[in-house]
């Protein structure tokens, strides 16, 4: 056995002897990204129809979230459909930190901006606030209450 390691040994010398020295190598790869603009926005339902029983009623039990990974971005909020006759909604959304309210915003079917100047920024909880408003004379009831959708939408602002 003793003579048998020997001449393995042997032979790895001699196998070895003749090569040059192995060079390490390497290997290159260009990666290209983009970092796509995450841009999002969520409100907590309101828990009931906005009761009108004299000129306003307003709701502030509510919030939004906001996520954004841009810089200047802004929220924007309109009406599905036009609101009846004399009657008006606003909505007010506190802004993230950074960032400026447009404070009470009366809601229509053309886009406002309720917030600007949002930079890169992850809140949750923000308070809004819902106002219904009637004037006084209005003649329209309505027993069994409208909807309208209010989207909000995150874009960048010029």
């Amino acid at each position: 056995m003793r003579h048998f390691c020997g001449a393995v040994a042997m032979l790895g010398c001699l196998a070895f002897s003749g090569l040059e020295r192995v060079q390490a190598q390497t290997a290159t790869q260009v990666v290209t990204f983009r970092v796509v603009a995450r841009r999002h926005v969520s409100v907590a339902a309101l828990p009931a129809p906005i009761p009108v029983r004299a000129t306003s009623a307003s709701v502030r039990n509510t919030s939004y979230a906001i996520t954004t990974n841009g810089a200047h971005q802004k929220i924007t909020a309109s009406l599905d459909q036009a609101m009846p006759g004399t009657m008006t909604l606003t909505v007010s959304l506190a802004a993230p930190a950074g960032a400026t309210s447009a404070g009470t915003t009366v809601l229509d079917t053309v886009a406002s901006d309720v917030v600007t100047g949002i930079s890169a920024s992850q809140a949750d909880g923000l308070p809004m606030e819902y106002t219904m408003s009637a004037a006084p004379d209005r003649s329209e009831t309505q027993a069994a209450g409208e909807r309208r959708m209010v989207t909000y939408t995150v874009i960048a602002a010029p």
